[in-house]
């Protein structure tokens, strides 16, 4: 092979470039996906719509990698977002009045999700589900979490208009959860 590219300082440059171009990090690729406010450096400011234990368990390393690959993305783009004119956003909608909603809770890594009962929607979830969220996430190592699976749940809440909602815009619909009326029995999840 070529001695010019088996430089090691020129390995490492090479590593770093597809580090960064591939393991870009989905703060910085969400708004880049739709409307944006900010100009420059979307991403690094799009990491406080991850917040409250989106990232799940071992969250803070999957948010530091996360703001690390967002930051440098968002460097390499720095000239083509100088050049970025955001559109007018549409005005938020009222806020739909509280229901109560039934059917199947899921949390994880960049999941926060809600399917309705009789239903193949998922929806986003927000609002007042920390406590909920905490059966999904083990306290220690050798601790074990509540729950491993779906939940079946009741929850009083507002939601959304269609959109896209949640992590990468995926979702039609977020809940935005008032409160946690009842939960129950986890969901066994179907053997493939």
């Amino acid at each position: 092979m070529n001695a010019v590219w088996m430089n090691p300082v020129r390995i490492l440059h090479f590593s770093l470039l597809l580090a960064i171009a591939f393991g870009a990090g989905c703060s910085s690729i969400a708004p880049r996906t739709k409307p944006r406010e900010a100009k420059v450096y979307p991403g690094v400011r799009n990491l406080e719509n991850y917040g409250g234990g989106v990232y799940g368990e071992g969250g803070g390393y999957f948010a530091a990698a996360d703001f690390v690959a967002s930051a440098g993305l968002d460097t390499l783009l720095f000239p083509v977002d100088l050049t970025y004119k955001p559109a007018p956003l549409a005005p938020k909608p009222p806020p739909a009045p509280v229901a109560r909603f039934k059917g199947t809770y899921t949390f994880g890594r960049e999941q926060s999700e809600f399917r309705p009962e009789g239903s193949r929607e998922k929806w986003w979830v927000t609002g007042n589900i920390d406590e909920l969220q905490k059966g999904f996430v083990s306290s220690s190592k050798d601790a074990r979490r509540e729950y491993t699976g779906p939940v079946s749940v009741v929850v009083d809440g507002e939601l959304s208009a269609a959109g896209d909602h949640g992590h990468l815009g995926i979702y039609k619909r977020e809940l935005r959860v008032t409160e946690v009326v009842e939960v129950g029995e986890m969901i066994a999840k179907k053997k493939k």
